[in-house]
């Protein structure tokens, strides 16, 4: 299981070294940086779940950081490590961090305050997750004019006239959990379905409502064959509704998942494409999050350049619709003027596009052009590389003759996760 990572920003290499190793007690994986622009290209491009930043020189830190830390990332708890305060005379208290910690603090210390901020990340992450539900719920609509998008309109249409259970099939984030809500709200019910992490619920909530099972092949194996008993006998009022990989009856012919589930009475198997089959959804999908987004956060009205639409068009896309949006998000944020350009977005959707080669632009240093050709090229190679061995890290790193230690390595730096490659 990949752990929350923290994020040390400090000019002295012996603080970012004692607070990194105390951090780590705190149960975080652990990057450093040494300025802030080295933190904000973390930022844009790793899921960050704490900060911890010093402000040991006015001239290469201020205050200010904070502020557009949590605009990049706005579940991110931000801690502060005093040191000379900031060239305007505020003290760190005056500014919105979690906690300010001493300049050289004990190792105690930093690892109670990695606990504290881990658990006051997820409280944020948590409260954004549902206010996102409450959102969509709202009117949740297929977005998209590709004929895989109109096919799944039309099949959602269709399943209004039944109660049988559905199985969503598709890759990690292509929006299963997300057309379930959209079948729920065209069949007219006022609440979305019940999500269960596992079994635990399933006998209770039958009767009471709706109910949608995410990723069933990874349900315990008694999980998975009492689900089949429940599918099998009919029991209840309310709908079974079920994710899983793009391959159902490979998973069940794998023994990954039941076959009294994947031939289960009256079950309906719809499947959800991935996002690079169809990359002409990907503008008004944009569109969409852009202005969901908006209308969540009280924004005015934000537009999107055609170069920026172009560039995120251009794009495979491995983490599917999640990762679209978190890139719309992380757009918006670093939007100046309410119009979102092709600057704005993260770096590993810039190098997708251009006349030359990805990211090679002669008005930059030649270091910084080749690490974003660079950068661009392993993570692409990284996400079709855990593709085609469906996530298997110890494959991966066989065929492509890497220790499996390098690869996971190279995983954290581009913050890609092999679960989300697994069928």
């Amino acid at each position: 299981m990949q752990l929350p990572l923290a994020l040390v920003l400090d000019a002295e290499a012996p603080v970012r070294v004692r607070v990194r190793d105390a951090l780590k007690d705190a149960g975080l994986d652990v990057a450093d940086v040494a300025t802030p622009q080295q933190a904000f290209d973390a930022l844009r491009t790793r899921s960050v779940a704490v900060v911890l930043a010093g402000i040991a020189s006015p001239k290469d830190v201020s205050l200010e950081l904070v502020e557009r830390i949590t605009r990049l990332r706005p579940t991110a708890v931000v801690g502060i490590l005093e040191g000379n305060g900031d060239p305007e005379g505020r003290s760190p208290a005056s500014v919105d961090a979690f906690d300010v910690l001493p300049r050289h603090p004990r190792p105690k210390c930093v690892t109670e305050f990695g606990r504290r901020a881990l658990a006051q990340h997820r409280m944020l992450d948590e409260l954004r997750r549902l206010r996102d539900e409450v959102g969509t719920a709202r009117e949740p609509r297929i977005a998209g004019r590709s004929a895989p998008a109109e096919r799944l309109r039309r099949e959602i249409a269709d399943l209004t006239a039944s109660r049988g259970p559905v199985l969503f099939s598709g890759e990690p984030g292509s929006g299963r959990s997300y057309a379930a809500r959209c079948l729920l709200a065209a069949m007219g019910a006022g609440e979305p379905p019940r999500t269960l992490k596992g079994m635990e619920g399933l006998p209770r909530a039958l009767p009471e409502g709706d109910v949608f099972l995410d990723s069933i092949e990874k349900l315990p194996w008694g999980d998975q064959e009492r689900l089949a008993q429940h599918l099998a006998s009919g029991r209840g009022s309310g709908r079974i509704l079920m994710s899983a990989g793009p391959d159902p009856e490979r998973a069940a012919g794998e023994a990954r998942l039941h076959p009294g589930i994947a031939g289960a009475p009256g079950l309906t198997t719809v499947r959800i494409a991935p996002l690079h089959e169809r990359p002409e959804d990907v503008p008004p999908l944009v569109r969409a999050f852009i202005e969901s987004l908006r209308r969540l956060n009280g924004l005015p009205p934000i537009g999107v350049e055609p170069e920026a639409l172009a560039a995120l068009s251009a794009y495979r896309w491995p983490g599917n619709v999640r990762e679209l949006r978190d890139a719309v998000e992380t757009a918006m944020v670093l939007a100046p003027d309410g119009i979102v350009r092709q600057s704005d977005l993260p770096a590993f959707v810039r190098g997708g596009v251009g006349p030359a080669e990805p990211g090679v632009r002669a008005d930059r240093p030649f270091r910084t052009a080749k690490r974003k050709v660079v950068d661009a090229f392993e993570r692409s190679y990284l996400a079709d590389l855990l593709r085609r061995h469906e996530g298997n890290v110890t494959g991966a790193a066989e065929h492509a003759g890497m220790l499996r230690s390098a690869l996971q390595r190279l995983l954290r730096k581009h913050d890609l996760r092999s679960v989300d490659f697994r069928a």
